[in-house]
């Protein structure tokens, strides 16, 4: 559960979700026009980005060696960001997979990984 928890892109999550409601705010979701689409359609890269710093910076060691990054896990994270974004049914870049496919991978991966990784 430890392991599962360390996994889990939370604070991704949170910032991409707080800039996109900020973005897409009801009144545009409802019309069906969002000028703002363009710069939404850019913000699960923008939220990888942030990710990958957060665990970069977060997995080193005192010393502050890159060496010493947890990259199994940070590229699980990201994963799992990915997962999210499309399960919430959010269609970055146009991609869409159909809800029950990526809910299916978001349950599977979150219930695998703490088995298969074990950390660094």
């Amino acid at each position: 559960m430890d392991r599962l928890i360390r996994l889990i892109p939370g604070e991704a999550l949170g910032v991409y979700l707080t800039i996109r409601g900020f973005w897409l705010g009801p009144e545009t979701t409802a019309t069906g026009g969002q000028p703002a689409d363009n710069f939404v359609d850019y913000l699960p890269a923008i939220g990888i980005l942030l990710l990958l710093v957060s665990r970069i910076l977060g997995t080193r060691n005192a010393t502050g060696s890159f060496a010493s990054v947890q990259w199994g896990g940070t590229l699980l994270a990201v994963i799992a960001f990915i997962l999210w974004v499309l399960a919430m049914g959010h269609r970055p870049f146009g991609w869409e997979l159909d809800g029950r496919i990526t809910s299916t991978l978001v349950d599977v991966f979150s219930f695998m990984v703490p088995y298969v990784y074990k950390g660094e």
